[in-house]
């Protein structure tokens, strides 16, 4: 069993051009935290928990200030089963997505600002034997704006050769806008 976690920081400053609209600026910032925690609970059976959250921020300046932030919390709970030749993993997700929007001058509103909430629920199986690995994924997504999404995935590998194989996969994927775009 093991704990990790960790955060960061990333931003960005734009100036535009002053002879065209006064003085411009736009910034950006990204904060992000998480928290993982991992366990072998038997030979063939491992689980994850996974805690998150992210605030992305962005505020411009041309003849006054405007501000929008989303902030992003999020939750994982992963197990994995592995028997002879069978692999299996199930998922559950869970998101929340809110969007504080500034508008113009730092007029900024804190109650009622739009949200978002978003679940999954996926199941992945493989089967291993000698050369051929054949898999298959499903998902179901459930977004309280976007409404529900099923979504899945099979291939086939081949190893033909030691550090080598060949591949053919067909999936489909789902993911919502997030409340700023």
């Amino acid at each position: 069993m093991w704990v990790e976690g960790g955060g960061a920081r990333w931003g960005t400053e734009c100036g535009f051009d002053s002879e065209v609209s006064g003085e411009s600026l736009s910034t950006t910032a990204i904060d992000t935290a998480q928290l993982l925690w991992k366990a072998n609970w038997a030979p063939g059976l491992t689980a994850q928990y996974r805690l998150g959250e992210s605030y992305v921020w962005s505020e411009s300046a041309s003849g006054g200030v405007f501000y929008t932030g989303t902030r992003t919390r999020t939750a994982l709970i992963q197990h994995d089963v592995r028997w002879g030749e069978h692999n299996a993993q199930v998922i559950l997700e869970g998101r929340r997505d809110r969007l504080d929007d500034g508008g113009d001058y730092g007029s900024s509103f804190t109650t009622g600002a739009p949200h978002r909430e978003q679940t999954a629920f996926g199941f992945g199986y493989a089967w291993e034997r000698a050369v051929w690995t054949l898999s298959a994924n499903v998902r179901r997504d459930d977004d309280s704006v976007f409404g529900g999404h099923n979504t899945g995935a099979v291939g086939a590998a081949w190893r033909w050769a030691p550090g080598w194989s060949a591949r053919i996969n067909y999936s489909e994927g789902f993911r919502a806008p997030t409340l700023y775009e």
